[in-house]
């Protein structure tokens, strides 16, 4: 073997060693730059998390005050229907004690259309009671499940 051959032999060798270390280091650099990676990711998504928590307590909150705002005028609403029925009712029975004894037919006539006034009014308080009771239980129900919702 001659000096050349050598140092031919040498410098292949050595090639050889620069790229297995530069492979190695590569290889290496890469597993970190991959471990950092899933770290970050997995921060963004705790994040990620914690931000859609906190959009839908916000959405919660306006929707309870949105509800409370509802429940509030819909609470005027029906004190004023109630009240407006009060009064035609109370309007109603004084006619109708006017025409209780009535002989004529026409007289008689005003009595049953009053009777029917008042009858209609009842029966309009009757169904605004059970449409409210079924508005109730509804709101029960939906509660129950979006507690049911957020606790799983």
């Amino acid at each position: 073997m001659t000096v050349s051959s050598a140092m031919r032999s040498i410098l292949l060798k050595s090639k050889d060693l620069n790229k297995d270390i530069y492979d190695t280091r590569k290889e290496l650099l890469e597993e970190a730059l991959t471990k950092e990676i899933a770290l970050e990711m997995e921060a963004l998504d705790v994040r990620k998390e914690i931000l859609s928590e906190e959009e839908q307590n916000i959405k919660d909150s306006y929707d309870s005050r949105v509800q409370a705002i509802e429940d509030y005028y819909d609470e005027i609403d029906l004190k004023e229907r109630q009240e407006e029925r009060a009064s035609e009712l109370s309007d109603l029975l004084k006619e109708e004690e006017k025409y209780k004894n009535a002989a004529t037919r026409e007289g008689k006539a005003r009595l049953e259309k009053i009777r029917d006034e008042i009858e209609a009014i009842n029966k309009e308080a009757e169904q605004e009671a059970r449409e409210m009771e079924k508005q109730k239980e509804i709101d029960r129900a939906t509660a129950a499940r979006d507690a049911l919702k957020k606790t799983g």
